[in-house]
C-alpha cells in the first residue's frame, strides 16, 4: 500500500488543558476581533511538520522516532505567557507558550529534528518556540483592540501537565477544518 499522506508530529494536550485554553479564546473572543479560532480539541505542539510523505515511509518514521525518542523521560510543561507571530500589527497566529524548567521541549525537538534528518527531512531552519496556536486572524485587528488581546495573552497560563507521549498523525483537510489521525504513539521512558 503506498500513496501521498500529510502528516506530522506532535505533542497532543490533556482535556484540563484544553479547557484552560478553550476559556482563554473565549476571552479573546469578547473583543469580537475576526479570528478563525483553532477548534481546542485540535489544539496541540507540532514538533515537526512533515508535509506529504508516501504511505511506504510511515515503516521507517515510525522506527526512527522509537528509536530516537523511546528513551527519552517524560516532563512537566505548563501554559505561561503568550503573544503574536510576526508582530502585533500583523498579527497571523494568536499563540500560548509553554514553558518547561528541565529543557525538556529543546531535547525533545532536537531529537525530534535528528530522527527525521536520518530518514531524509530537511531540518527546520526557524529556532523552535514551543507554543500552541489558538487563532489566526483573517485581518488586520485594531491597534487597541490587540492591546487587549495582547494583555489576555500574556497573562495566560496553567497547571502544569506531563509530557509522556509523542504522535505521528495524519491530516486530513476539509472545509470544515483539519482531521487528525493518530498514525503512532512514541511514549517517552518506555525503551
Amino acid at each position: 500500500m503506498s500513496g501521498p499522506i500529510r502528516a506530522f508530529i506532535a505533542v497532543s494536550l490533556p482535556e484540563p488543558i484544553r479547557d484552560t485554553l478553550r476559556q482563554i479564546q473565549e476571552n479573546l473572543a469578547a473583543e469580537d476581533a475576526d479570528v478563525r479560532w483553532v477548534r481546542p480539541e485540535q489544539i496541540h505542539l507540532t514538533l515537526k511538520f512533515l508535509g506529504d510523505i508516501d504511505l511506504s515511509q510511515v515503516p521507517g518514521i515510525i522506527s526512527h522516532l522509537d528509536a530516537g525518542l523511546g528513551k527519552m523521560a517524560a516532563f512537566s510543561v505548563q501554559a505561561s505567557g503568550g503573544g503574536v507571530f510576526p508582530n502585533a500589527r500583523k498579527a497571523r497566529v494568536l499563540w500560548v507558550g509553554l514553558e518547561d524548567k528541565t529543557d525538556g521541549f529543546k531535547t525533545l525537538y532536537g531529537a525530534t529534528e535528528t530522527a527525521m534528518a536520518a530518514m531524509g527531512f530537511a531540518r527546520e531552519s526557524r529556532a523552535f518556540r514551543p507554543h500552541l496556536t489558538l487563532g489566526r486572524p483573517r485581518r488586520d485587528i485594531h491597534p487597541a483592540v490587540m492591546d487587549r488581546m495582547l494583555a489576555v495573552l500574556q497573562t495566560a497560563g496553567s497547571d502544569p501537565f506531563e509530557v509522556d507521549r509523542i504522535f505521528l498523525y495524519q491530516s486530513r483537510l476539509h472545509p470544515s477544518g483539519p482531521r487528525y489521525t493518530v498514525l503512532h504513539t512514541v511514549c517517552l521512558g518506555a525503551t
